[in-house]
Formats: C-alpha cells, sequence, structure tokens
C-alpha cells in the first residue's frame, strides 16, 4: 500500500502537472545543455531570419524596408551571440523593439503578412469575417480593430512604450498608432496622416511614419497633415 503512495500522488493534476512540467532545452557552443527560452530574442530572430531571406520576401519589400527589417534582426541576432547570458529584461526590450518595427511595415492587409505573423494573420481574417457577417464588436479594441483595419493592442498588454520601452505613467500616457495598432507614447507618435477609416489625418508612430509605403503611400501629403519634414524622415507636429 505504501508503496503505491507516490504513484496515487501523480492522479492530482496539479501535482501531475508540477512534477511532470516539461521545459525546452539545448545547447550552447560549449556543449552545455541549457533553458530555451522560445519566446525570447534568440527565437525572434530565428523565426524571422529565414522568412526575411526567402525569395519571396525579398522581392516583394522595397529595397528601403528590406534594409531596415534587415539591419533590425542584425544588430538583434549581434546582441544575442555577444551577451548570451544577458538580462531578460534587456532581450525583451530588443526583440519588441525589432517587432514594433516589422509590425509598421508588415500590417495587415499586406501579402506578407501571414508569412511573418500567421497568428494575427489569423485573428484578423476572423474580425473581418466577423464583421462582414454584420456582427458588431463587443469590445473597444475590436472596434477601432474593425474601424481602421489593424490589429489593436489592448492597453493591458503593454506597459511600456513599443519603440522606446519606457514605462507608462501618469504623464506619460498610452496612444495608438492608427496606421499599425500598437501602443505607443506621445514622443514616439508626433506624426499625423490619413489612414483608412478616418476622413481626417491620425496619430501615427514615427516607425510608420518612416515607412516608405506610409510617407509615398496613396493620398500622403505632408501638408495635408499638419505636420512638416524634418532631415530624418520624421514628420514634426506644427
Amino acid at each position: 500500500g505504501l508503496l503505491a503512495l507516490p504513484w496515487a500522488v501523480l492522479c492530482l493534476p496539479p501535482a501531475r502537472e508540477l512534477l511532470t512540467a516539461r521545459s525546452p532545452t539545448g545547447y550552447d557552443r560549449r556543449g552545455a545543455c541549457r533553458l530555451l527560452d522560445l519566446d525570447g530574442l534568440s527565437a525572434f530572430v530565428g523565426r524571422l531570419r529565414p522568412i526575411l531571406r526567402s525569395r519571396r520576401v525579398r522581392s516583394e519589400l522595397s529595397a528601403s524596408d528590406l534594409a531596415r527589417l534587415d539591419g533590425a534582426l542584425l544588430t538583434a541576432e549581434d546582441y544575442s551571440r555577444a551577451t548570451p547570458r544577458a538580462a531578460k529584461e534587456e532581450t525583451d526590450r530588443r526583440r519588441d523593439a525589432a517587432d514594433a518595427l516589422i509590425t509598421s511595415v508588415i500590417r495587415p492587409g499586406h501579402p506578407l503578412h501571414p508569412a511573418f505573423f500567421p497568428d494575427r494573420a489569423l485573428l484578423h481574417r476572423h474580425q473581418a469575417r466577423a464583421l462582414a457577417a454584420g456582427e458588431r464588436p463587443a469590445t473597444r479594441a475590436a472596434r477601432a480593430a474593425a474601424k481602421y483595419g489593424v490589429l489593436w493592442q489592448p492597453d493591458a498588454s503593454q506597459p511600456s512604450c513599443r519603440l522606446c520601452s519606457k514605462p507608462f505613467t501618469l504623464l506619460r500616457r498610452r496612444h495608438h498608432c492608427r496606421s499599425c495598432g500598437q501602443v505607443v507614447c506621445d514622443s514616439c507618435s508626433t506624426g499625423r496622416r490619413p489612414v483608412p477609416g478616418s476622413p481626417t489625418p491620425k496619430r501615427v508612430c514615427d516607425n510608420c511614419v518612416r515607412a516608405r509605403n506610409s510617407l509615398n503611400g496613396p493620398g500622403f501629403s505632408p501638408a495635408a497633415t499638419g505636420a512638416r519634414p524634418q532631415k530624418d524622415g520624421y514628420m514634426e507636429l506644427v
């Protein structure tokens, strides 16, 4: 009877989950076994690098956008290799910065969006079908997503700016880019441009302002945005 006690403990769901939990592991260059962070910077770069090198992506993206994304991934890759024991907070910050840049370039509706963001593309397709069926969006985020045609990032999911990583406070408030739906601070979203779903220019983040397809897209006019061009490509509010 006593010999069966350890096995009986495994029949309890909490104990079974705790005692049999598995974590993905791998080996570093020295052959030591390490835990793998599947959501970390190295995994992020490893997933996107083959996609960015594909022939289709290189034919679909403009030369300027391709150079920006290549540079962002190369910087992240170099940092990951040079500092394998870097603090997770720092690697997450760099991963989020690279992801924010890619999100601003590869927005919903872009032919490459499913390749870069298959989960987001599925969600966007579901939202579009629900809207086409006449369903009223239940949440503010869903209504904004339907209005502007982007994936609206919930406020609670982002404690800091997606571009500069500065934490939000009572003075540093959350704002949404109407071009990519990401949560950014005021300093990182000084530009305004025409966007689908609005008759007047709306707030866009600096990444979207820098993107070539945002600056040179149909209907874009610096004069119409109430902004003036800067030497580095930003549009500053007047």
